[in-house]
């Protein structure tokens, strides 16, 4: 092999070996995101669900308040 093909293939190498770092840093930044929304997504079920027991909650109460002016009239 000639100094020219030798270098040529070393550029590849360099070349190749950089691009796959630069996808594992992205790759790396996407599951990070991807973490981070997921993250987000349960702290929004969670309070949507705080929020439909605290509805269930009140229209529990009302109802039985409906009940009682109900018993009463």
């Amino acid at each position: 092999m000639d100094l020219a093909t030798f270098l040529g293939v070393a550029t590849g190498g360099v070349t190749l070996l950089g691009a796959a770092w630069r996808g594992a840093r992205g790759l790396h930044r996407f599951v990070d995101a991807v973490a981070s929304n997921t993250a987000a997504v349960q702290q929004l079920a969670h309070d949507l669900r705080d929020h439909t027991t605290a509805t269930t909650t009140a229209l529990t109460a009302l109802d039985q308040r409906v009940t009682n002016l109900e018993m009463t009239s």
